[in-house]
């Protein structure tokens, strides 16, 4: 009889052990499952990955091509504002009554007349040569934005 209960004894122990191992079996192979699941996952997106870079390279290039074909043509906002910004008449409104004569004014700014009288034409005052306009003729921030962004 004591070897019967010590089978009975061995047998559930058994059972207990087998039944703990099979539970942890699947919650290993869950596991195992959700990480193959999410490994196939991250597999298509990496596949993925050139086609989506190259595609939003595409968008920034097209983007940049329009940017440098607008600004060939001269038709930037900032290039737009500037056509009719600087008017040689408004400018030398402002020179005689700052007490300058157009000839020292230019001779002030370090620049040839020939180019400066191409520079109002064309509105192609560097922002350097602008804030040099603005330092000799004591411009107000209003004064500098109505004379030079109109």
């Amino acid at each position: 009889m004591n070897d019967d209960l010590k089978s009975v004894n061995y047998f559930k122990e058994f059972e207990t052990k087998h039944k703990e191992l099979k539970d942890e079996f699947r919650r290993v192979s869950n596991d195992i499952l959700f990480l193959i699941s999410r490994l196939e996952k991250l597999n298509s997106e990496l596949r993925r990955l050139p086609e989506k870079v190259e595609q939003d390279n595409s968008e920034i290039f097209q983007s940049f091509n329009e940017i440098i074909d607008k600004r060939n043509e001269k038709i930037t906002p900032i290039v737009n504002d500037l056509d009719e910004a600087v008017e040689l008449r408004q400018l030398n409104e402002i020179i005689q009554k700052q007490g300058w004569t157009i000839q020292d004014f230019i001779k002030e700014l370090d620049i040839a007349p020939r180019t400066f009288y191409k520079k109002v034409e064309t509105h192609t005052f560097t922002m350097k040569e602008m804030n040099i306009v603005r330092r000799i003729l004591s411009l107000t921030d209003q004064e500098f934005l109505t004379l030079f962004f109109n």
